[in-house]
């Protein structure tokens, strides 16, 4: 269930669509289907970002992402589990990243531990996210 908030969030830390596309990244342009594929990874990663600070719910965005196609859902994990490392970073006592690595990203833990590190990489080191321990990677 969105909310003015979550929509809120998701509108402040959620880049735009544009941003995927190669020729706003700068990449080399090999034909339609390669650019299909970029972009489609690119938008993936940020319907999940999205997602996950919007609703600021892991089995929310589990439910959520599941509807994507399967080649593109690890990436969309990755995107959410940077979301949700970003909310826990800005919010005191957050615990959705361990949430989120115990639950729905258990069966992505690789490329949620990539998304996670996408946002160590923008937070301070005091307000890195506590992903709940050791998980199988």
């Amino acid at each position: 269930m969105a909310t003015v908030v979550g929509a809120l969030r998701r509108r402040v830390m959620t880049p735009n669509a544009s941003e995927t596309r190669l020729e706003t990244r700068g990449f080399h342009d090999k034909g339609p289907r390669a650019r299909e594929v970029l972009e489609t990874v690119g938008e993936s990663f940020l319907t999940g970002l999205g997602d996950a600070v919007e609703t600021g719910s892991p089995s929310a965005t589990d439910r959520r992402l599941t509807a994507l196609p399967t080649r593109y859902q690890g990436f969309a994990y990755e995107g959410a589990a940077m979301g949700f490392a970003l909310l826990d970073g800005i919010l005191p006592g957050s615990r959705r990243t361990a949430d989120f690595l115990r639950g729905p990203g258990e069966a992505h833990v690789y490329m949620a531990y990539v998304g996670i590190g996408w946002a160590m990489a923008r937070l301070p080191r005091p307000l890195w996210p506590d992903t709940g321990g050791s998980t199988r990677c």
